[in-house]
């Protein structure tokens, strides 16, 4: 379903557009995994990379942003997100 969705996001395009993709879930093959996978096969598509005031740099991979909850313990953690 999440490929079907992207591959339909990236039609509706318009040439320099920006795709923001996000899930709270935890699992990489939901996150980082779509990312790849769309980038295969939309390579005229590239990522952009993500700077969040406050958060820690090494949180960031080449596909995007990962949140998890062992993450911030101090202050709680943190929800998992992409």
């Amino acid at each position: 379903q999440q490929a079907r969705l992207l591959d339909h996001a990236v039609a509706l395009l318009r040439p320099g557009g920006r795709l923001v993709f996000a899930t709270c879930s935890l699992l990489p093959e939901e996150g980082e995994g779509q990312v790849r996978a769309l980038l295969a096969r939309a390579p005229g598509l590239s990522p952009e990379p993500v700077a969040v005031p406050g958060a820690d740099p090494a949180w960031a991979g080449p596909e995007g942003l990962r949140t998890r909850p062992d993450l911030w313990p101090t202050e709680g953690g943190l929800d998992g997100f992409f």
